[in-house]
């Protein structure tokens, strides 16, 4: 799954992913989720208000 995943991000050229949820152990485990699907992408995450977040993709150095 984890290849599928990069493969739809490269080839889409996404460039940012953004995370909605309330603040709860829910949305903390789709983040970590995400998180552990990244494993060759670069990103650095960004916090939009308490219930939303954005991942930036970045090249890894």
């Amino acid at each position: 799954y984890k290849d599928h995943f990069e493969k739809i991000l490269s080839k889409n050229n996404i460039q940012v992913i953004y995370t909605v949820g309330f603040s709860n152990n829910k949305t903390i485990r789709l983040q970590k989720d995400f998180e552990s699907y990244t494993d060759n992408i670069c990103f650095d995450k960004f916090v939009i208000n308490g219930i939303s977040s954005g991942f930036k993709l970045r090249k890894c150095r």
